[in-house]
This record gives structure tokens, C-alpha cells and sequence, in this order.
């Protein structure tokens, strides 16, 4: 079986849309990381991933551009002609299978897509250490 597993951002808002046949799917472009030029500048790798069904509405509902998250799925390139020089060129994509969201809920929150919860305490509990049983 082929799979990767890629942990980068988001470089734009999810895409919703939606088969002939009526089935959603989502696409969203992922910037991971790939070390640094000679001049020190950080090199990203471009990938388009593509979520399907229940997938979809999770990636609508949470995730925007710049959400951190790691995506796993089947990879594919794909060819294509440049429109801008008519080049031959290729492009990264995946077909994603799994999804975290990595970014924590103060990041969900500033995107407005925080749930139920302590606001500020990142999900924890304030406890007194003298409450601890060690």
C-alpha cells in the first residue's frame, strides 16, 4: 500500500464543491516544510489535497488558511501545461484519508472554530498542587 503522511499549513481557505453525482469533496493546497536554500530562505513543497464525504464537511467547518494539521493519505502527480509560459509541469496531490488538526484550540478559536471549552486554558484544568496525590 502507498501512503504519505505530510504535516504542514494551509496556504488557502478550503475549496467546496461537489461531484456530478452530488458527493463533496474539498480541496485545500498544504505547505510542508522542506529545509532551507543556500541563502537561509525556508523552501516549502506545494501539495493539493482532496477530502471526500464526512471529510469534506470536517475540513469546511475547521480549517482555514494557515491551520496547521497533518494529512495522510495516497499520493498522486499529475501533469499538466502552464498556462502562464505553456510549459510542462507537474503537481503534487493527495487524496486524504486522515486528517489532524495540529494547531490547538487558540488557533481554532482565532478561526473561529473553537468548541465547548475553557477559553485561555488549552483544554486543562487548573489544579492546586496541594490537590495532587504525590
Amino acid at each position: 500500500m502507498e501512503e504519505i503522511t505530510l504535516i504542514g499549513n494551509l496556504g488557502s481557505d478550503p475549496d467546496v464543491r461537489y461531484t456530478n453525482c452530488g458527493e463533496k469533496v474539498v480541496s485545500f493546497s498544504l505547505a510542508v516544510q522542506a529545509g532551507k536554500k543556500a541563502q537561509g530562505e525556508t523552501m516549502a513543497h506545494w501539495y493539493t489535497c482532496d477530502a471526500w464525504e464526512r471529510l469534506a464537511d470536517i475540513c469546511e467547518q475547521y480549517l482555514r488558511k494557515g491551520s496547521k494539521g497533518l494529512v495522510r493519505g495516497l499520493p498522486r502527480a499529475e501533469a499538466y501545461q502552464s498556462k502562464r509560459d505553456g510549459k510542462p509541469r507537474a503537481a503534487l496531490k493527495v487524496t486524504v484519508h486522515k486528517l489532524e488538526m495540529l494547531g490547538g484550540r487558540q488557533e481554532e478559536q482565532a478561526h473561529g472554530a473553537g468548541s465547548a471549552g475553557g477559553a485561555g486554558n488549552s483544554g486543562y484544568t487548573q489544579v492546586e498542587t496541594d490537590e495532587l496525590p504525590f
